[in-house]
């Protein structure tokens, strides 16, 4: 299942029950009272928002804002999935459980997750979570790499050529994590 469909999938669903439940109470209640009408209506969207308070949508969550760099990076491998991290950021350690299933679903040898520092301790809480499932390494502060991420981490970039697609992480939703699986699937 694709990971715009993933994320959609259960809005939808609860519309529907939300449309048999109207149905079910339309039934049971008379259709006399003109109050129980409008409060068996109120009952369509119910399901959505309990599950929305919960489950939010938030502006990136569908989005593929990527912009687009010109220019050979000796850093990134082409055609390989780059995300470019710092120390101690709670984003960059929440997208390595999306990273590690996108490399489940696209069988990809490596997905590259370069911490800008130049102290290898840094990279220990990250190693931990991937559990080997990344390739986790240091990244210069001085590369040439940390200046596609304009200052926002994590920064998620991919290379075709000399084409190079950056997103920042609230660009990289479901949308974008379809693209980038389409690119990198064996």
């Amino acid at each position: 299942m694709s990971w715009t469909l993933e994320k959609a999938l259960p809005y939808l669903l609860l519309i529907i029950l939300g449309v048999i439940l109207y149905v079910v109470l339309r039934k049971l209640l008379s259709r006399s009272r003109k109050g129980l009408r409008i409060l068996t209506t109120l009952i369509i969207p119910l399901p959505f928002f309990v599950y929305f308070v919960f489950s939010p949508i938030y502006e990136g969550d569908f989005s593929n804002n990527f912009r687009s760099e010109k220019g050979v990076f000796s850093d990134l491998k082409p055609g390989r999935l780059t995300v470019l991290t710092i120390p101690g950021c709670p984003y960059c350690y929440e997208s390595i459980a999306d990273l590690k299933k996108i490399k489940e679903r696209t069988g990809v040898d490596t997905i590259d997750f370069l911490v800008v520092t130049s102290d290898a301790e840094n990279l220990e809480w990250y190693m931990e979570e991937a559990n080997e499932a990344l390739n986790i390494q240091m990244l210069s502060p001085e590369s040439e790499l940390v200046s596609l991420a304009l200052g926002t981490f994590p920064t998620f970039v991919y290379a075709e050529g000399e084409n190079v697609s950056v997103w920042d992480n609230s660009g990289f939703g479901v949308r974008a994590k379809d693209w980038i699986e389409d690119r990198i699937s064996k």
